[in-house]
Parts: structure tokens; C-alpha cells; sequence
């Protein structure tokens, strides 16, 4: 038997059984993923509010993985490391900032978005574009492709050997 959910509270509540049909198990699998979907959104809006916030003390913006690079590399790094997986503005601006992006701007999530849109466009396209039930843009790297540090592997015989 497996429990999702802590049920008290009016959660989903569910018990696998070997008897469940092919339907039933759809059905469970899209309420888990509409919760997941929800939580995603209660994560995305406390990231939003967290930024209205005044950071205090010393901020890890000098040793981040982004300090030295531009937002349009850093973002596209960011999403890369997850690609097909959209994510929301908000929260792309607070995971470059927490990972060194260096901004004072009281706008920097209006930054995020305007890089966004100009990577998601062009011949040289690095990012796809979404918007989710309530119009929120969100965006992801493409799967499969723009896969930075990744090692790269010799065929034998590709270079006349």
C-alpha cells in the first residue's frame, strides 16, 4: 500500500491497489500532477514576495556560480540544467540572484523577462516560450539541446584514424 498525502488536512489521499484499473491509476496520476502544478505556483509566488524583501548582511553575490556572467548566459545555464522544463520569470530572477547575478535593480525580474523573450526569438533561438491557465510566461531550454561543460565524445575512425 502506498499513502500520498497527509489526508487530515483535505489533501489527496490514495491507496495503490493491485486492483486499480488502467483508468483509475490515469485519473490519480492527474490529481498528483495538478497538487504538484499548485505547489509549483505557491513556491513561484513566495519567490516573487522574497524579492520585495531588502537582502541583509553580506550577500553570496561574489563567489555565485553566476558572478561573472551575463544574464543571457546565465539564464540560459540556469535552464539548461533542466531542459524541456518550464519555469516563471520570478523564479528565474530569484535563482540567478541567489547564484551571484549582481543587480541592484528594483526591476530585475522585468530584466529576466525582456532577456527571456529575446532568447525565445531569432535564428538563433536558445530558449522556447509558454504561458501557463493564468497567462504567466514561462520558459525553458529546448530538450536536447544547448548543453553547456558537457564532456564531448570522439567516434573512433571520425578523424581518418
Amino acid at each position: 500500500m502506498i499513502r500520498g498525502g497527509p489526508g487530515a488536512d483535505g489533501e489527496l489521499t490514495f491507496q495503490l491497489r493491485q486492483l486499480m484499473t488502467r483508468e483509475e491509476l490515469i485519473f490519480k496520476k492527474s490529481q498528483l500532477q495538478r497538487l504538484i502544478e499548485g505547489l509549483k505556483q505557491k513556491v513561484e509566488a513566495i519567490d516573487r514576495v522574497l524579492e520585495l524583501f531588502p537582502e541583509k548582511g553580506p550577500t553570496r553575490a561574489r563567489t555565485g556560480r553566476y558572478t561573472k556572467m551575463s544574464v543571457a548566459k546565465a539564464i540560459v545555464d540556469f535552464l539548461s540544467r533542466t531542459p524541456g522544463e518550464f519555469m516563471h520569470v520570478a523564479g528565474i530572477a530569484a535563482a540567478l540572484k541567489r547564484e551571484g547575478i549582481k543587480s541592484r535593480s528594483p526591476n530585475f525580474t522585468t530584466i529576466v523577462s525582456s532577456t527571456c523573450n529575446r532568447l525565445a526569438r531569432g535564428k538563433k533561438q536558445k530558449l522556447i516560450r509558454n504561458k501557463t491557465e493564468n497567462g504567466a510566461k514561462t520558459f525553458a531550454v529546448p530538450s536536447g539541446r544547448y548543453r553547456k561543460n558537457e564532456p564531448t565524445v570522439a567516434v573512433a575512425g571520425s578523424n581518418g584514424a
